[in-house]
Order: structure tokens, then sequence, then C-alpha cells
């Protein structure tokens, strides 16, 4: 069942197990769902990125969002839900930083 949020919400698709640094050795650990206690802090690691799955009609960059679009939000906003066993964040539309060109 299709999702549309209302007023100025952007469902998005995170990103899972993407790091910033690209250490093959985190990338192989998160693959495997090892459980490894890392030096330092490693949430700042972890990739703020997704893909949008939807926004609501009052979004005043609608004309950028395509489904499917990459996008950088930010660490701590959103909310995290699932639909049909999928993992999606919704975001107020300022909380979205960056739209990826391509």
């Amino acid at each position: 069942m299709p999702l549309r949020p209302l007023n100025d919400t952007v469902i998005v698709e995170p990103d899972e197990n993407m790091y910033v640094d690209n250490n093959p050795e985190v990338v192989r650990i998160a693959s495997e769902g090892i459980i490894k206690l890392p030096e330092g802090n490693s949430l700042e690691k972890v990739a703020n990125t997704g893909k949008i799955v939807s926004w609501g009609d009052k979004c005043k960059y609608s004309a950028l969002f395509n489904v499917g679009k990459r996008v950088m939000f930010k660490q701590y906003g959103g909310n995290t839900f699932y639909h049909e066993g999928q993992k999606l964040k919704t975001f107020i539309e300022e909380e979205i930083l960056a739209i990826y060109e391509t």
C-alpha cells in the first residue's frame, strides 16, 4: 500500500550499512552481522543518507524531489517506523540537508 505523507513531511528509506570512511573492515562487519566493539566513536561513521519514497503536498522543494532520489538528512532527525516490513523514516522538509545530483 503506497504511503502519502501530509503537509511538509518527507518519507525516506534510510541506507543501511553505509559508512562515511568506506573502511572495508567496518563494512564487512556490518554486512556479516558480527558484533565488535570499535575504537572511538563509531556513530560518526554511519552515513545519514537514504532514498525518497514520498513527500507531502505542502513541501516547498517538491519540484526537486523524485522517488528514489538520494538525500542527506540530519543525524538525529526524523522518526523511524516500519511499513510492510520496510524500515522508513519521516522528516519535516527542513530536516533534509542536501539532495544528491546525478
